[in-house]
């Protein structure tokens, strides 16, 4: 788990410095496609109640 901790923290020396930043993009890009994925189910939610009040 130590060599983990290190790893996100520092960036291992060890590691090709492609693959830590690879690694960070992979890290961000998760993080937007759930933020986006909120931002739809939300935007879902609200429009909801509009289509429940037409019928």
């Amino acid at each position: 788990m130590k060599h983990w901790t290190d790893f996100i923290t520092k960036g291992s020396k060890e590691w090709n410095p492609a693959l830590t930043w690879l690694g960070r993009a992979a890290y961000y890009y998760l993080i937007l496609m759930g933020l986006f994925i909120l931002y739809l189910v939300q935007k879902q939610q609200t429009a909801a109640p509009f289509i429940y009040n037409n019928f």
